[in-house]
């Protein structure tokens, strides 16, 4: 009995710690949004827009174009759902990059952490991107250009990608606020350049070899 009756502070301690970081991260996403959009014009739903446009112009072009799979494959559900993750990973890993360098004020603030700013960017574009691609897909489905998913939880391996983009984007933030000094910015944009041009590189090389493995999908 005094394990248990132990416990329970203990939990309850937890909880409130969970509820404060959620209303944290709650408030650093209407910041993110109110500072990268603000309230003009249509705002907020560039959130949305943004991903959709672009997406949508993928599938445009993969519609028109020939159909490159074997069976009743339709090309523009493999773009949406293809460039809609990418997009997710690019996003989350990409905002990463400066934002404890922009945001270094807030952190005077005890309730706010690093985690919880890149928690905050990552779910913002991950919703972004959900909602478009929902959107999208449906509209899809209605046109005739793609067919009902027969096992619409597939799709939740998305959350998976979601993950890996979180913790890499984290990893990345950590490593260049390290190398990031006011007074000396080369190694700053010395890594992040060459960071960039090793990614080039790795994607030149990587051409063939996955020429070769798509051909087994075609």
């Amino acid at each position: 009995m005094a394990n248990v009756e132990g416990l329970q502070p203990q939990r309850s301690v937890m909880r409130e710690g969970f509820r404060i970081q959620c209303r944290v991260i709650g408030a650093l996403m209407m910041r993110e949004l109110h500072t990268r959009y603000g309230r003009e014009n249509i705002g907020y739903l560039w959130l949305i827009l943004e991903p959709m446009f672009l997406a949508a112009a993928v599938g445009l072009i993969h519609a028109r174009g020939p159909n490159h799979f074997s069976g009743d494959i339709k090309p523009v559900p493999v773009a949406l759902i293809g460039y809609c993750n990418f997009m997710t990973f690019r996003q989350v890993i990409g905002r990463a990059e400066g934002a404890l360098e922009n945001n270094a004020s807030l952190f005077y603030h005890r309730t706010i952490l690093p985690f919880d700013l890149l928690t905050a960017r990552a779910l913002l574009e991950q919703a972004g991107t959900l909602v478009a691609f929902c959107l999208l897909m449906g509209l899809a489905v209605a046109t005739g250009i793609a067919n009902p998913p027969e096992r619409p939880l597939i799709y939740a391996a998305g959350v998976l990608l979601f993950f890996l983009s979180v913790s890499l984007g984290t990893a990345i933030a950590g490593q260049l606020a390290t190398l990031y000094n006011p007074d000396n910015e080369v190694p700053y944009f010395a890594t992040l350049g060459g960071i960039s041009i090793a990614m080039g590189v790795l994607l030149l090389v990587c051409v063939k070899p996955v020429l070769s493995l798509m051909k087994g999908v075609r």
